[in-house]
C-alpha cells in the first residue's frame, strides 16, 4: 500500500520540559479550531497534507511531521516551530530538522512552496476592490493546497532581500530594514499554461500592499508563498460570513460547493462592491450594510443547526464575538468551524 505521507522530517530537543507545555500547545491550536489528537504524552495535529506530533520523551521533546508533498512537510516544519516560539521560544530557536528529502541551501534559493513572480496589470471592479494579474513561472505548483496565498514585498527604494534556508531547514526572514510586509489574499484564477494567476485586493487607506501595487510598474519583483490554508469546509450545511476583506473567499467557496444549503452574509459599505459569482441554489444569499450594524445583527440571533460548517472571516473584534457566541451553543463542534481575523 502506497504510504499516504512519503515526506517526513524529525527534530529533538533536549532540555528539561515546561511542566504545562502540552497543554499550553493545546489551548494554542484550539484558539484556530485545528483538529488535535491527545495521547498520554504526546499532541498529534492531523490535516489533510499531513501529521505534524509533539511528544515528550525523557530527555525533552521529540517532533514527527509526514506530509504528501517536499511543501507541505516544509509548511508543517514551519507550523510547528512557530507553535514553539509561541509557548517555548528556546525550543523554537535551537531546533533543527532531519528530513527525508534534503533541501537547497544555497544563498539565492527560496525555501519551499515559495515563487518569484512580477507585476502585470491591475484594474479596478466595482468600488473598492482591485483585480491584479501576475506572472508566475510556478503558478503550476500551486493548482492545490488551498485557496489562499501570501505576497511578499520588499520596502520601498531597498533592494530586495528574499527569505532563504539555514543549515537547520529553517526558514530565515529578512529583518530590520530589510523586513518583508506579507499579506494573505485568495486566488481568483490560475492558468499554469501561461503561469499567471489572479486575485482581488480590497483598495482601503493605509495598506501596504495597495500601496506597492499603485505605484508598480510591469516587471515589478515580488515573492509569492503558498498556498495555504482555507481549505472548502467539509459540510452539506453552511453558514458563511465576512466583509469586503472575505468576499474574495467566500466567492471562491460557494462557488465551488454547488450542493451546499445554508445562509451567507456578506457586509459591505458601497452596493457596487456586491461582486458575486455563482451561488448555490441551497444557499440563501444576504448583503448587509455596515451603516445599518453589519454582520453582527445577523449573526447574534443565528441558531445554526447541528452538523452545519460555520465560517466567519472579518475584523477581529467581531471574530471573537462570533466565536465565543457559537462556541457556546448546544452541538458546537469545533473541526466544523473556521473563524479568521482578516483585519484589525
Amino acid at each position: 500500500m502506497t504510504d499516504p505521507y512519503p515526506m517526513t522530517a524529525t527534530a529533538r530537543h533536549e532540555a528539561p520540559v515546561p511542566a504545562a507545555l502540552l497543554d499550553d500547545v493545546r489551548r494554542y491550536m484550539e484558539q484556530f479550531s485545528l483538529p488535535v489528537e491527545s495521547g498520554p504524552d504526546s499532541l498529534t495535529l492531523v490535516l489533510p497534507q499531513g501529521r505534524t506530533t509533539l511528544q515528550q520523551v525523557e530527555a525533552g521533546i521529540a517532533l514527527r511531521v509526514s506530509a504528501t508533498t517536499a511543501v507541505a512537510c516544509h509548511h508543517l516544519c514551519e507550523g510547528a516551530v512557530y507553535m514553539l516560539d509561541q509557548v517555548w521560544p528556546e525550543a523554537g530557536a535551537a531546533l533543527g530538522w532531519d528530513r527525508s528529502e534534503a533541501w537547497d541551501a544555497t544563498p539565492d534559493a527560496l525555501p519551499p512552496g515559495m515563487h518569484h513572480a512580477s507585476f502585470i496589470s491591475m484594474e479596478r471592479l466595482g468600488a473598492t476592490f482591485l483585480r491584479v494579474t501576475l506572472s508566475c513561472p510556478g503558478t503550476a505548483e500551486m493548482m492545490t493546497g488551498g485557496m489562499h496565498f501570501s505576497l511578499l514585498l520588499a520596502p520601498a527604494g531597498r533592494r530586495p532581500v528574499w527569505p532563504s534556508l539555514n543549515d537547520k531547514g529553517r526558514t530565515i526572514w529578512p529583518k530590520g530594514a530589510d523586513k518583508l510586509h506579507r499579506a494573505a489574499f485568495t486566488f481568483v484564477h490560475r492558468a499554469p499554461e501561461a503561469g499567471l494567476f489572479t486575485f482581488d485586493i480590497f483598495d482601503h487607506a493605509g495598506s501596504p500592499t495597495t500601496n506597492w501595487l499603485k505605484a508598480a510598474k510591469v516587471g515589478d519583483r515580488l515573492v509569492i508563498s503558498g498556498p495555504g490554508g482555507g481549505d472548502l469546509p467539509q459540510a452539506d450545511r453552511i453558514l458563511i460570513a465576512g466583509d469586503e476583506t472575505a468576499l474574495p473567499a467566500i466567492r471562491d467557496i460557494l462557488a465551488r460547493s454547488p450542493d451546499a444549503r445554508g445562509l451567507a452574509v456578506i457586509e459591505v459599505e458601497d452596493p457596487r462592491d456586491r461582486l458575486m459569482g455563482e451561488v448555490p441554489e441551497g444557499v440563501r444569499l444576504i448583503w448587509v450594510s455596515r451603516a445599518q450594524g453589519g454582520l453582527w445583527t445577523h449573526l447574534e440571533e443565528s441558531c445554526p443547526a447541528p452538523g452545519t460548517f460555520i465560517w466567519v472571516a472579518a475584523r477581529a473584534s467581531l471574530v471573537r464575538q462570533a466565536r465565543d457566541r457559537f462556541s457556546a451553543l448546544d452541538g458546537f463542534e469545533r473541526t466544523r468551524s473556521y473563524f479568521a481575523s482578516y483585519w484589525s
